[in-house]
């Protein structure tokens, strides 16, 4: 340790040069470097019916944000330059919801334009997964409510058949009609039943339930963090500087 201490005297020009390059190059890093802050939004995946793909739906939208496959068309619609001009667009869903956060880490010279980003993102979003459509709805529940209405003629027809006196034969023919009549009912339900479920992915609309907003404080190490890291780097080096100086001193004695 003494001679340690002692080969930081004996060098101390070189650590103190070493030192000081580092908080110059720390000092540039700062200037240069913009400050980053995060602008994020709130959307919401609003289903209009639960099914079994109700809780998929949201992360597949989160995906179709994060891959940048939409970039094109919200710089379209927010009048942006090309999709290059975006940043890149996180996403997550927020735990046993069906919110869906979007933030953007963005400098603060691109604050505007990443707001423009985000509040053009619901309407392509909407575009790119289109709700249910009503009509096809409506069909599914005239499917539903036919079901229901045979349901009930069965029941009617099974009371009727009992208090009736019918030859053998009749009571043959109206029992198949009956089950005819039953058969048909189990098949409509399951046919709506099917079809109502392989729709749920589209019975969703997503709106925006938070305005695009900025962080209060920029992302990453304050500069005065920085200055500090950039100040124990260059002790670090300066140390690791003055040990190569001696041990190649040593070696070229050790030679001779």
């Amino acid at each position: 340790m003494l001679r340690f201490l002692d080969l930081i005297r004996a060098r101390a020009a070189l650590v103190t040069a070493v030192f000081i390059a580092a908080l110059i190059s720390g000092a540039a890093v700062v200037l240069l470097t913009p400050e980053v802050y995060e602008v994020s939004t709130l959307l919401e995946v609003k289903s209009s019916m639960i099914g079994p793909y109700s809780v998929s739906v949201a992360s597949t939208i989160r995906q179709a944000i994060e891959s940048g496959v939409l970039n094109a068309k919200i710089a379209e619609k927010s009048g942006l330059k090309g999709r290059a001009s975006l940043p890149k667009m996180r996403a997550k869903v927020l735990f046993q919801t069906q919110l869906i956060k979007v933030y953007v880490f963005a400098p603060s010279r691109d604050i505007e334009k990443t707001k423009k980003a985000l509040n053009a993102m619901p309407e392509v979003l909407n575009e790119e997964f289109p709700a249910e459509d009503a009509s096809y709805s409506r069909k599914v529940s005239l499917a539903v409510e036919g079901a229901q209405r045979l349901e009930k003629a069965k029941i009617d027809i099974d009371l009727r058949l009992r208090n009736a006196a019918l030859s053998p034969e009749m009571k043959s023919v109206s029992g198949d009609l009956t089950a005819w009549v039953g058969d048909l009912s189990d098949t409509l339900r399951e046919y709506a039943s099917v079809i109502t479920d392989g729709q749920t992915q589209y019975a969703f609309r997503i709106r925006m339930v938070a305005a695009p907003a900025v962080s209060d404080l920029p992302e990453g190490p304050s500069p005065a963090q920085a200055m500090i890291a950039f100040a124990l780097l260059g002790l670090f080096a300066g140390f690791s500087a003055v040990l190569w100086r001696d041990e190649r001193k040593s070696e070229a004695g050790k030679r001779q």
